[in-house]
């Protein structure tokens, strides 16, 4: 599955920094009296497809002072499980659910699964198991419907059903799997981007001055 994704970090550390570590690993996840649940539990987060909602991020949850790369990722159809846009996928997700809270129910506990939670939980069964097991899944898609304006639209002027046209989505890349991000690049703020871009044009550059041993400084 080849999916183009966005991250989103803080601009600390000026251009280099972003270039050479982004993307940076999300914290840990849970439990419930930890200061955060992770959506889609432990990994590195993208928006998919388009900038659009790696900007609105970088406004909101860093208050503007945000880079954006662009990545090309390549993740293994069977390992990579897409609960925004596959049904197959939605289909085993639900029934891992299912069990998830059936196995709540028998000790004894009242919470009810959430993804987070429900991701967790076969995930820590997935590594402390020796062979494949329920969830041997790399990276995970999911979406949600918040938006800042109403953007459902029923599909007939007589029709009770209706569909989202903008939806978040994000794709998790699992810490094992940081292989599959196949390239990067900076795109943003600008001034980042056109760093990194005149790094990768000297690198294009056949002859260096041997003076430098090829290392060229940018100020």
């Amino acid at each position: 599955m080849k999916i183009l994704g966005f991250h989103t970090c803080e601009k600390t550390g000026g251009w280099s920094y972003v270039w050479e570590n982004a993307p940076f690993l999300s914290g840990p996840t849970g439990p419930p009296d930890a200061k955060r649940w992770q959506w889609l539990t432990q990994g590195y987060y993208f928006w998919t497809d388009s900038d659009y909602f790696a900007h609105i991020w970088g406004t909101v949850g860093y208050k503007g002072e945000y880079s954006i790369s662009r990545c090309n990722l390549d993740i293994p159809d069977e390992l990579f499980l897409d609960i925004a846009g596959n049904v197959n996928s939605q289909l085993y997700f639900n029934e891992l659910t299912k069990l998830y809270e059936r196995r709540l129910r028998n000790a004894g506990k009242s919470e009810d699964p959430t993804i987070a939670t429900t991701i967790a939980h076969y995930r820590l069964k997935e590594e402390s198991s020796s062979g494949r097991g329920m969830f041997p899944f790399w990276a995970v898609k999911a979406q949600d419907t918040f938006h800042s304006e109403r953007n459902d639209i029923a599909f007939t002027p007589k029709s009770k059903e209706s569909t989202i046209v903008l939806t978040r989505q994000q794709v998790c890349l699992f810490e094992k799997a940081k292989k599959c991000i196949v390239d990067k690049v900076v795109v943003y703020p600008e001034e980042f981007s056109n760093r990194v871009e005149a790094v990768l044009n000297l690198r294009k550059v056949s002859s260096y001055d041997e003076s430098t041993d090829g290392i060229i400084e940018i100020s």
